[in-house]
């Protein structure tokens, strides 16, 4: 029983930490959405990105051609550090958005975009 009960805890704490990151995530909502139903913004949706390679939605004119050039994968540590400071990374993406800095508010909202529901 032990080992079930640890996990239901740890899916208790994805969920809290998840619906914490659903808060930062407004700093994302002018530009986002989370849901791949919904029309695209200024960006493109974000439903799936965690694991997800850089500039590959099908669909979205990227404006930034060297995006889609990129080799990386949007995973957590990529996430984590771009969260804090992304003009660091690409210059020209995201200019409303310039960081967060709090590292548990990035962990909660990389959290938030591995798992909306």
């Amino acid at each position: 029983m032990p080992g079930v009960l640890s996990a239901a805890v740890a899916i208790a704490d994805d969920a809290a930490l998840a619906a914490a990151g659903k808060r930062h995530f407004i700093r994302c909502a002018a530009c986002h959405t989370i849901d791949a139903s919904l029309p695209a913004l200024f960006g493109p949706h974000l439903e799936g990105i965690v694991g997800r390679q850089a500039g590959s939605l099908e669909g979205f004119e990227y404006t930034d051609p060297d995006l889609k050039a990129q080799s990386f994968v949007w995973d957590e540590t990529y996430f984590d550090e771009w969260l804090e400071r992304p003009q660091h990374f690409y210059r020209d993406m995201c200019l409303p958005f310039m960081g967060l800095p709090n590292p548990e508010a990035r962990k909660a909202l990389v959290a938030y975009l591995r798992n909306p529901g």
